[in-house]
């Protein structure tokens, strides 16, 4: 076991709204990431919605879609050694945070 954490920051270029083709990034992100040994992928805020989302994040269904790639990335990293972490719209009770 080692010591030390090893973090790599995904720089990645969302597109607002385009929920899928964001989470294809992250997905990419979190590939190199374990390829590279890192322990944690670091992403930014808004990384799966875009910056900014506007009225975007008024919408249900624009929220279900992020709650569902959430899911999608979270099973992915359920058997890997590499975390990823990022900023997204969540909704709580009908309440959103960011």
């Amino acid at each position: 076991m080692s010591n030390h954490l090893v973090i790599t920051l995904a720089q990645i270029n969302p597109t607002v709204g385009d929920i899928s083709a964001n989470t294809n990034l992250l997905k990419n992100a979190l590939k190199e990431g374990e390829k590279s040994g890192a322990d944690l992928v670091i992403a930014g805020e808004l990384s799966i919605s875009g910056y900014p989302p506007e009225d975007l994040v008024l919408k249900p269904y624009f929220i279900d879609r992020i709650e569902s790639a959430v899911n999608e990335l979270a099973h992915l990293t359920k058997n890997s050694t590499t975390g990823l972490l990022f900023g997204t719209p969540w909704r709580i009770e009908k309440k959103l945070y960011n």
